[in-house]
């Protein structure tokens, strides 16, 4: 049986700090892909990606989340792009509970202009650019989110709500 949850879903969708609570409602363990890359590596995301390029981040987060399927009772928040690279989506499909974190183009740009968090492909951007960059970026993505177990809109989003949504999925099709 499933015993972990993946969120997924655009930088900036707020899957850090919805695992973070999902991990706590649950009484799990949370672990964020970024951060454990990070501490796996001991470089941060930006500079590995300026030292040895994205096709080297991909590989070596591959690695990273297949040591996290080690773990039973976890919720793992899932880099933007894990879920696109590799054979990330079917490992998550087959290993947990995916939750696509859906928030709209407008929203994730409000919230990507105003964190303070370093996100190397977005850094590349310019501000006035930005929303359309995040468009195009949706439009290739979505066809790997959209097939997460859960769909759940990041704007309303209603923890007790999730993590029914999450027990039944789990109870039907997650077995």
């Amino acid at each position: 049986m499933v015993t972990r949850v993946a969120l997924i879903g655009f930088s900036g969708a707020g899957k850090s700090k919805v695992g973070k609570r999902l991990a706590n409602a649950l009484d799990w363990s949370f672990v964020d892909t970024d951060s454990y890359f990070e501490e796996k590596y001991r470089i941060s995301i930006p500079e590995f990606f300026r030292k040895y390029g994205e096709d080297a981040f991909r590989k070596c987060e591959h690695e990273v989340l297949k040591e996290l399927f080690d773990e039973r009772n976890r919720v793992i928040a899932c880099g933007g792009g894990l879920p696109c690279f590799e054979d990330n989506l079917s490992l998550l499909l087959k290993n947990c509970c995916c939750v696509y974190l859906k928030l709209s183009p407008e929203s994730l740009y409000d919230r990507l202009t105003k964190s303070k968090t370093v996100r190397p492909l977005i850094a590349q951007q310019k501000p006035d650019e930005l929303l359309d960059y995040i468009k195009k970026m949706l439009t290739i993505r979505e066809q790997f989110y959209l097939q997460a177990h859960i769909i759940c809109k990041g704007e309303s989003l209603s923890l007790p709500d999730l993590c029914n949504s999450i027990q039944k999925t789990i109870d039907n099709y997650c077995k």
